[in-house]
């Protein structure tokens, strides 16, 4: 219980600062759900297709998180500033594109998610060193252990409700053709056309 009276541990669970870390976790968790099956069912990707969609990104997102530990001492906050301003234009970008853009295709996809990996890489690893920093070090680890677990219990919300807008704007008509429920029913945002 102890490690409740840390001011970074407490900051980073509260309800305040707590709350921008949970919502990127909800928001990025729900949003990769959504795109993945998009990639499959929208543009019919298998699974492995979709998944390496999003490895330029994660390697990304590695480098700018090895990256960052170098850049903290010498430009200070200004590198999460950064790293913040780049994950919401990578988010917005995303958005966008989903919604306003051409129909979309992987290599449309991949620039915008990686520009969420930089951002993300530039302030996730920091800001959980951060809190990190002021535990004791015999406490690091269960310290560890709870942030990561703030960090799912976020994501299964924003999962669900993501997943639950979803479905509730997909057209709602009964079908009884499996091929056709799939056409009719994939959550497949506005400008991706389904590839034959």
């Amino acid at each position: 219980m102890a490690l409740f009276t840390v001011a970074s541990v407490a900051c980073a669970l509260s309800p305040n600062a707590g709350s921008l870390i949970a919502a990127r976790v909800v928001q990025g968790l729900g949003a990769a759900l959504v795109l993945s099956v998009t990639m499959q069912q929208g543009l019919g990707l298998s699974a492995l297709g979709a998944g390496l969609v999003y490895a330029p990104a994660a390697v990304a997102f590695f480098v700018f998180s090895m990256v960052v530990g170098r850049t903290i001492p010498t430009y200070g906050r200004r590198v999460l500033e950064v790293g913040a301003i780049v994950l919401a234009g990578g988010y917005l970008a995303t958005g966008l594109l989903l919604v306003f853009g051409p129909p979309i295709t992987p290599l449309l996809v991949i620039p915008t998610l990686m520009l969420q990996s930089i951002g993300g890489g530039l302030v996730i690893t920091p800001a959980l060193n951060t809190v990190l920093s002021r535990v004791a070090p015999e406490s690091a680890g269960v310290a560890s252990g709870v942030l990561s677990t703030a960090q799912q219990c976020g994501g299964a919300p924003g999962v669900a409700v993501i997943a639950g807008v979803v479905v509730f704007l997909l057209p709602n008509q009964p079908v009884t053709d499996p091929a056709a429920a799939r056409s009719k029913r994939s959550p497949v945002p506005t400008g991706v056309r389904r590839r034959r």
